[in-house]
């Protein structure tokens, strides 16, 4: 009986270790996509898929499902969102109550590009560890320029070096930015 009791234990786990893989660390984007059309009730996954396609009607009944549990998620919405609407003196005072510091520099980071502040968009670069955002960063930084080939060549590093999620989400926002008339970033 405790042997019968402890495989369903052990199943149970890597039944429930399956989609935090797929999230995380999956390289394979279609598995991505299945699994946020298949979560796309849940209000945490909503907001991460209306972020990366743009749909921002979604974010905020979807936030408003969270609930108080998932401050630091409705944080750093908020100031996607400002960032997005160029709202970036108060994107920036968002960006001071995230808690995670890389969600922090990628933020003040982005800000001082879209500000045209090069020296504060070094200073904050150099501390985003994850290369994928790093290179997302670069890309964005190209694009702005008006170098497209170097954005490019970048944009396809930034997807390659990224996993998962933050994979998913570099491709679905590239797709919406292809078809933007007014893009200013690559992503």
């Amino acid at each position: 009986m405790e042997y019968v009791l402890g495989l369903f234990l052990l199943i149970a786990v890597l039944i429930g270790l399956i989609p935090s893989f797929i999230t995380f660390f999956s390289n394979d984007i279609n598995k991505v996509d299945r699994f946020m059309r298949g979560h796309q009730g849940d209000p945490f996954w909503i907001v991460q898929s209306a972020m990366a396609k743009r749909e921002y009607d979604k974010i905020g009944p979807a936030l408003h499902r969270l609930g108080s549990s998932h401050k630091e998620m409705e944080s750093m919405a908020i100031a996607y969102l400002q960032i997005e609407r160029r709202e970036l003196k108060l994107a920036e005072m968002t960006t001071a109550t995230i808690k995670s510091r890389q969600v922090q520099h990628y933020n003040l980071a982005l800000i001082a590009l879209l500000q045209g502040e090069e020296e504060t968009f070094q200073t904050h670069i150099k501390k985003v560890r994850h290369k994928g955002r790093h290179y997302a960063l670069l890309a964005n930084a190209a694009y702005k320029r008006g170098d497209y080939a170097e954005a490019e060549r970048l944009g396809t590093l930034a997807i390659s070096r990224s996993r998962g999620l933050k994979k998913w989400i570099l491709v679905k926002a590239k797709e919406v930015q292809e078809t933007n008339p007014t893009r200013e970033l690559y992503f």
